[in-house]
């Protein structure tokens, strides 16, 4: 509670105290003027004064409290317009979710698109690797192809040569045949043979000029294959030039990537460094203080709660701002009542503050993880290390949702228990029950215990125990004991227990 709210209270309680005392003495002194106004009797004129001055005073009270407290001002003048901006507050803070939900399916989209670039790049070097490998195959076969049409075309400058020649030849005969006609008769044998000479290389001539038309078909054929390859060429190095660009985008996205990655990892480094050169500063503060703390009592051992405290739902920022301080002036009323005491800048009890994680930074994210939830939040200052009288407690805040764990009369834990044993042992039966059952299935259950404390989970009231007993007793043979749940319990609450027999 706020020290301004308790001085309004006391000043309330105080304003009531004094018009009671003025009422009563303003009725007895005029009950014994016996005033009277008009035609009223004394005791009318006492009472009409005395109802007057009750309505007169707390008018003056309200308007002197108006004066000295802001907050009565507020209450009084400000109510639907701070409604108002807490209507509105509200409405920022839900489209604010909205656009980080959002922005949170951009970076999942953004991702999943990284992803698909990955594996086409992965693709792309694939396919560049087996164009580059057919290029090479067809470069040869491409060679060969060349070296084979230059042999065509060697063997065909040799036949057409032969050619010439042979048809050279057939012309020389043909005009020894004209000329030599008239001595034919005389020459037959010689004409014969003559002319079965020609008859042979008329029948050469033609076989050389279909090989002639075989070469040249042949060679035709080749330039088209040529022709085709070359296309086939270009468009193969046209791929390569896309792949090539393509291959380089990624390759330079990557590496821009990749440089990013190196400036994240460099500064992890130097925070990690920062972080242990801070342990290191605090364990030989811790150490140079030892000599001292070790001779006077523990107060504080690790890992115990010095004060819990619970923020509603949908609260704001502010909201959740004056619990966390609450939190921690709770600790430090704690925290000094068992000897804590301030030293230089740290209060008795409150948030160790390093160059790495300062105390700003750490009531920041306490406020961002509290701030506008659903559920209520729990917000547990817990000590970080033993701790001793005379020196300051350095605590740490940890949120957690505030969820119901049991309903009401829902079973938390059963036993049997023999009523015919004696009151002793029926007694130890019951302790046993609620230490081995109930408290460790309520830590299983996600109850947040109260470290440090006699009862971290709760305990059970001495006369709610001794009526179990006895109702025990009275059915003197075997019976079913359940625990329930005495209302809804949620996880920081205590936990209250009713006990069912069957």
């Amino acid at each position: 509670m706020q020290s301004s709210s308790i001085t309004l209270i006391l000043v309330l309680c105080l304003m009531g105290g004094v018009i009671a005392y003025l009422a009563d003495l303003l009725g007895r002194r005029l009950g014994k003027k016996r005033l009277t106004l008009g035609h009223m009797r004394p005791k009318h004129t006492a009472a009409l004064l005395t109802t007057s001055a009750g309505v007169l005073i707390p008018l003056v009270t309200i308007g002197l409290m108006s004066l000295l407290f802001s907050d009565v001002r507020e209450m009084l003048f400000r109510t639907e317009a701070i409604k108002e901006e807490l209507r509105r507050v509200e409405g920022n803070m839900r489209v604010s979710e909205k656009q980080l939900q959002q922005r949170s399916t951009e970076i999942a989209e953004l991702e999943l698109q990284q992803r698909r670039l990955q594996n086409e790049g992965n693709r792309l070097k694939d396919t560049n690797a087996k164009t580059q490998k057919q290029l090479g195959t067809t470069k040869r076969e491409l060679g060969g192809a060349q070296r084979q049409l230059a042999s065509r075309t060697v063997e065909l400058r040799i036949i057409s040569a032969k050619t010439r020649s042979l048809n050279e030849r057939v012309n020389a005969l043909l005009r020894e045949v004209k000329q030599n006609t008239e001595q034919l008769k005389v020459v037959v044998a010689d004409a014969k043979a003559a002319q079965g000479q020609a008859k042979t290389n008329r029948e050469l001539a033609n076989k050389a000029a279909e090989t002639l038309r075989e070469i040249q078909t042949r060679n035709l054929e080749i330039e088209r294959e040529n022709t085709k390859l070359s296309a086939e060429t270009n468009n193969l190095k046209k791929e390569l030039e896309e792949l090539r660009e393509t291959s380089d985008k990624i390759s330079a996205n990557l590496s821009a990537q990749i440089a990013a990655a190196e400036v994240d990892l460099a500064t992890l480094i130097a925070t990690r460094e920062q972080l242990q050169a801070n342990v290191a500063n605090l364990e030989s503060l811790l150490i140079a203080r030892e000599g001292l703390a070790r001779t006077q009592r523990l107060i504080y051992s690790f890992g115990e709660e010095l004060a819990r405290w619970i923020i509603e739902p949908n609260s704001s920022r502010e909201e959740a701002s004056l619990g966390l301080s609450s939190l921690l002036r709770t600790a430090r009323v704690r925290a000094e009542a068992r000897g804590a005491k301030a030293y230089n800048d740290a209060p008795s009890a409150g948030l160790l503050s390093t160059e790495t994680s300062p105390a700003t930074f750490q009531t920041d994210t306490i406020l961002r993880s509290t701030t506008s939830q659903s559920e209520p939040m729990v917000l547990q200052a817990v000590s970080i290390f033993n701790h001793f009288n005379g020196e300051p407690v350095f605590v740490e805040v940890r949120v957690a949702p505030n969820t119901v764990v049991y309903r009401a009369g829902q079973v938390i834990a059963e036993t049997r228990i023999d009523g015919a044993l004696d009151e002793r042992r029926i007694l130890e039966a019951i302790g046993a029950f609620i230490r081995d059952r109930v408290g460790p299935k309520a830590l299983e259950d996600k109850m947040i215990p109260a470290f440090g404390s006699d009862a971290p989970l709760g305990e059970v009231d001495d006369q709610q125990i001794v009526s179990l007993m006895q109702i025990i007793r009275d059915y003197g043979r075997s019976v079913r004991v359940q625990a329930v749940a005495a209302g809804e319990i949620r996880r920081a609450d205590r936990l209250r227990l009713e006990f069912r027999l069957r």
